[in-house]
């Protein structure tokens, strides 16, 4: 009978072989029962990526152009904020200009004109709101804050109304400002900052765009704005002595605020129709991405019953290996004879 001896060298050489693969597997199936998807995955689908690559594809884009709807679902929710803001400023405006009582003396007038000044302020901090950023009611130009300073308007609307004698041409002379068109030096001109460009385009996907067109040169935007000036230049002098005149500027001024708000609704359901649809894309994409990865967990994951059990497997040699290599390291000449 022949037998084949290993020796001390070759035998110990073995050994280590042994304990680093099992060493490797039980890390590999660590890994998997852990993470739930193969260490290997070109083994494991035998060197075809091609479907898995398509599938990281359209998650990576399905990722960027939620990114993008998330974007303009922000854009969107500011802009309703801040038209919606002017709405309540115009409507607190418009109330007491409409009230015969608080038009009735000089003095009660005079309290309805400071009011509408300090009003003016609060309407233009709302205009110019930002969303991460940038200014959402300056066109193109969302790096600039659309309007000028209340301050400044004033300054502007004084000098239009300059020698005015009556409620009538003070109204008309601001409202040819605020309606001249941009180029005729008028509040398109001096007191809007942003651009006369709409805002650049969403891509919502591949087929899908959407772009908020309003800006803080909107014809609703200017009436409250104008209404609100209108109110306020009782304070600042207008027409002083003339209480009569007063009080017919405080009703073209409540006219304008009724008017611009009747364009600001509409402008609103349009951002809210945009809105809606930004949502139906979202959605649509979230549940894209949901099938996407569930696809990609069927290509790549591991068993966790199986990867369970051969780890129990691989740890169980290991152990037996461990226990035969102690007892070949206690095995000497002197204890065999």
């Amino acid at each position: 009978m022949n037998f084949v001896s290993v020796g001390d060298l070759s035998r110990a050489f073995t050994l280590r072989n042994s304990n680093a693969a099992l060493r490797s597997d039980i890390q590999r199936l660590s890994k998997e029962v852990t993470t739930g998807v193969k260490s290997d995955i070109p083994k494991h689908l035998n060197g075809d990526l091609i479907g898995l690559a398509e599938i990281e594809h359209g998650l990576r884009q399905s990722h960027s152009f939620r990114r993008v709807g998330a974007e303009a679902s922000a854009t969107g929710v500011a802009i309703q904020a801040a038209l919606g803001t002017l709405q309540q400023i115009a409507d607190d405006a418009a109330a007491p200009m409409l009230s015969g009582g608080m038009l009735a003396s000089p003095a009660s007038l005079q309290v309805v004109a400071n009011t509408a000044r300090d009003q003016l302020g609060s309407a233009i901090a709302a205009v110019n709101g930002s969303a991460a950023g940038k200014y959402v009611l300056s066109g193109a130009q969302s790096m600039t804050p659309p309007l000028v300073s209340a301050e400044a308007l004033m300054a502007q609307a004084l000098t239009v109304v300059a020698g005015a004698s009556t409620a009538a041409e003070v109204s008309d002379r601001l409202k040819v400002f605020f309606d001249a068109p941009p180029g005729a030096g008028g509040f398109a001109d001096q007191s809007y900052r942003g651009s006369h460009q709409p805002a650049p385009e969403f891509l919502l996907d591949q087929s899908s765009t959407a772009r908020f067109d309003q800006t803080a040169n909107d014809q609703g935007v200017r009436d409250v704005l104008r209404g609100m000036v209108l109110g306020a230049l009782a304070a600042d002098g207008t027409l002083t002595g003339n209480h009569t005149e007063q009080s017919k500027l405080m009703d073209d001024a409540a006219l304008a605020l009724t008017q611009g708000n009747t364009h600001l609704s509409v402008a609103r359901s349009e951002v809210g129709m945009t809105q809606q649809r930004i949502e139906r894309t979202t959605q649509r994409l979230d549940s894209l991405a949901t099938h996407l990865g569930i696809e990609r967990s069927n290509l790549i994951s591991a068993d966790s019953y199986e990867a369970g059990s051969h780890l129990v497997q691989a740890q169980t040699q290991l152990e037996a290996l461990f226990a035969l290599t102690s007892r070949l390291s206690n095995l000497s000449l002197a204890k065999f004879l």
